[in-house]
């Protein structure tokens, strides 16, 4: 023990290293992985896909997968405006135009057939929200209606049920996990008069009984999620309660945490300084049941795909992953380490924050759930950790990295040690850790 006490005798200090960053023109926040995916500048009613991404260039519905080349879904006979494109299930998409209104069901699968199933005036976006339901926010009145229809799609037959009538423009819809309907309001006059746009939502028993005649969806009987905004281009909700808002007002991409309970908002892309600005979300689910798409969070959260367009000659798909930050040894390597100096390096941390480093000799290979009261984000800690043999605390440089050097006095024998670092932001709102770092020394 006091061989091992003395290798405990450490000295925090900051690495200077540089971690791989995003364009300079859009701040998306820390703790996020970005891949940008460019599209013809012609490319609109984009969506994205778990093997790829949807989009439409005026004649037909192109699919883009990785590795393959660019094939058509579905080819119109001459030029239209599209409307939307959204996922329904199945490896099927609704695709809508507005030149003509036709609305159709487009398989991803080349060997089936695309079904024209109806037509609707001046669609804007649709969302899946039942077995073979749709539901559709659509201006079937035109533009000088003075409410906007939500209309319930058969997505097998192509009836169509008004389930709902709000004031305004289109607005863009969206299900939540408990399935619940969420949309939100567009003031007539566009621009959007500031802080005018609320986002409402209605249960899953109050749709199921407007889909069955019972009542009629209005402002009056859904529930308040949000007001106070200045415009919603479009939603998309994760698995965690969170909402987000593609607020092209402000140019940026809006997360309203923890929607049912107690809201905060923050900005997850910043477009201030961009040529582009956000125009319509999608949000993935991930593989890991447990998972947060929360920054820093370990794999398998899902991903959120933002269109990003200046309407003009630049269109992208940017997907952002939840990227946990690297725990490992300077320089690389795995062990095992030498007698003599050596530093463990933690990456991809939040800029000017600081790191707690935890340091033991029993490793579970568990890694436990801890939240922490006052955070969002729940911790995936080692079990060994819990009860470390020593903690000691860094700094967190520019770069989000910091390096905390030990002595190893020499195990003839050897000695497995396991490491893992909580952080917290500058800020002190978003905490995080990283991965469990083991490494035998000799």
């Amino acid at each position: 023990m006091a061989r091992f006490l003395s290798f405990l005798r450490a000295a925090p200090c900051c690495a200077v290293l540089a971690i791989a960053s995003t364009a300079a023109s859009q701040s998306p926040a820390q703790g996020y992985s970005n891949v940008q995916h460019p599209l013809p500048a012609s490319a609109n009613s984009i969506t994205a896909l778990d093997g790829g991404i949807a989009w439409f260039d005026g004649v037909a519905l192109q699919y883009d997968a990785p590795g393959q080349p660019t094939r058509a879904l579905l080819t119109l006979p001459g030029f239209r405006f599209g409307s939307f494109t959204m996922p329904i299930g199945n490896g099927d998409l609704l695709f809508a135009e507005s030149s003509n209104g036709q609305v159709w069901r487009v398989p991803v699968d080349p060997l089936r057939t695309p079904q024209l199933l109806t037509t609707i005036q001046f669609a804007y976006d649709a969302v899946a929200i039942g077995p073979g339901i749709a539901i559709v926010s659509a201006k079937t009145g035109g533009f000088s209606s003075a409410q906007n229809d939500l209309i319930a799609l058969d997505l097998v037959t192509g009836a169509q049920t008004t389930i709902g009538i709000v004031p305004g423009a289109s607005g863009p819809v969206a299900v939540s996990p408990e399935r619940e309907l969420l949309y939100a309001t567009a003031p007539l006059t566009f621009p959007p008069p500031p802080a005018s746009v609320e986002i409402v939502r209605w249960d899953a028993g109050q749709w199921s009984l407007a889909l069955n005649g019972g009542i009629v969806l209005t402002r009056s009987n859904a529930q308040l999620v949000a007001n106070g905004l200045d415009s919603a281009g479009d939603l998309a909700v994760d698995g965690d309660d969170d909402l987000f808002v593609a607020d092209y007002g402000n140019a940026r991409v809006l997360e309203i945490s923890d929607m049912h309970t107690q809201k905060t908002w923050s900005t997850l892309v910043d477009y201030t300084l961009a040529a582009t600005t956000p125009a319509a979300l999608t949000f993935l689910q991930g593989t890991a049941r447990d998972a947060e798409f929360e920054p820093f969070a370990h794999s398998g959260a899902g991903s959120l795909c933002v269109v990003e367009t200046d309407y003009f000659s630049t269109t992208s798909v940017r997907t952002m992953r939840a990227q946990s930050a690297p725990l490992g040894l300077v320089g690389g390597g795995q062990g095992p380490v030498a007698p003599g100096a050596f530093s463990l390096l933690q990456q991809g941390a939040p800029v000017n924050g600081v790191c707690l480093f935890a340091i033991g000799t029993v490793g579970t290979g568990a890694l436990l759930p801890v939240r922490l009261p006052g955070f969002e984000q729940t911790l995936r800690w080692e079990a060994g950790l819990l009860y470390p043999i020593a903690t000691m605390f860094a700094p967190l440089d520019a770069m989000g990295a910091a390096a905390l050097t030990l002595q190893n006095p020499g195990f003839p024998t050897g000695l497995w040690i396991h490491c893992q670092t909580a952080f917290l932001t500058a800020d002190g709102a978003t905490i995080g850790a990283s991965n469990v770092f083991s490494v035998s020394l000799q």
